[in-house]
């Protein structure tokens, strides 16, 4: 990903919200890692986190369908979930909309979550058919970044 200073900021200021509002801490992961953020209260690592920022309000996401997610990122999520037992925040900035946040968790008894798989296309490349799979996570799944992680 060609991530720019701006984007970096932008993560920064996600973080520092996200752990002001929550009241956690929230640990940036070396480079090259394969999520944004560990999640911690105190001693005790509570989760992990990866922050996207888009340039559609969240209104606009409901229309086309919801959020989509690069699918080796999602497999990447749902694999640290698994393995940890720790929840692991899709945290979204929207557009004139503030934070969001999307709770994956390991599946309560008998719950199956299936995210449609659809395409996308990296914008910024001008690489011919730069299209990758993805998963479509509604956007009722997603809550306001406003009280207390649950």
């Amino acid at each position: 990903m060609l991530e720019t200073e701006i984007d970096k900021k932008t993560e920064r200021w996600a973080g520092q919200e996200l752990a002001k509002i929550w009241e956690i801490e929230v640990y940036e992961m070396p480079q090259f890692y394969r999520i944004d953020w560990q999640l911690m209260k105190g001693d005790e690592t509570i989760g992990f986190a990866e922050f996207k920022s888009r340039k559609y309000t969240y209104a606009q996401l409901e229309d086309y369908g919801g959020y989509k997610l690069d699918l080796k990122k999602y497999v990447y999520i749902h694999n640290l979930t698994e393995s940890t037992g720790l929840p692991v925040y899709l945290v979204i900035r929207c557009s004139a909309d503030g934070l969001y946040a999307y709770k994956h968790q390991k599946d309560n008894f008998l719950e199956i979550k299936h995210f449609p798989i659809t395409r996308f296309f990296k914008s910024y490349r001008n690489i011919k058919n730069d299209a990758q799979p993805a998963v479509m996570i509604p956007m009722n799944l997603f809550k306001p970044v406003n009280g207390r992680y649950e």
